[in-house]
């Protein structure tokens, strides 16, 4: 059900609710170029922290079965996570706050020439973080898939064992 829930949520606030922040009616609604992307900024550092709790009870559970059910942990689905986790960590500890200045730079810079600056580092910043979302999405879907089609789930090996 994590899983589940760390994938919707993914693809629910990264292609839904982001896309909703920039749009002409927000825009328009809050007069000002600057509040959109601040507003969003409030609501990506709590998608941050949807993602730290999802990715840490995937973590958990991963090494749950391991340890008090004697599962292997499969490689693939290991890597996959750790591989989504240091995503989620760049994204909320490195590039969030770097937006978040370059934001502020850009409409409430001191010299024109620092907006302008901010401004073209905002636009490159913001393209890689949308890129590490996407990344995210799909680590979370893959790891997703890999929970509920995993062939050592007991739905599965009950399925094997009765031979009618």
């Amino acid at each position: 059900m994590n899983a589940a829930i760390w994938f919707g949520g993914t693809v629910a606030i990264t292609l839904v609710a982001f896309a909703g922040f920039f749009s002409p009616e927000m825009k328009k609604l809050l007069s000002h170029e600057f509040y959109p992307g601040a507003v969003a900024q409030i609501i990506f550092q709590h998608f941050f922290v949807l993602q730290y709790s999802c990715g840490a009870i995937a973590l958990a559970h991963l090494l749950g079965e391991a340890f008090y059910l004697g599962r292997a942990v499969l490689r693939f689905r290991l890597w996959l996570l750790i591989g989504t986790l240091a995503l989620v960590v760049f994204g909320g500890f490195i590039a969030g706050p770097k937006l978040k200045d370059l934001h502020r730079t850009k409409y409430l810079g001191a010299t024109e020439q620092a907006r302008l600056t901010a401004s073209e580092q905002l636009r490159k910043w913001h393209s890689a973080t949308q890129l590490v979302n996407l990344l995210v999405i799909a680590g979370a879907g893959l790891y997703f898939w890999s929970t509920v089609s995993s062939v050592d789930s007991p739905r599965f090996s009950r399925a094997t064992k009765f031979r009618g």
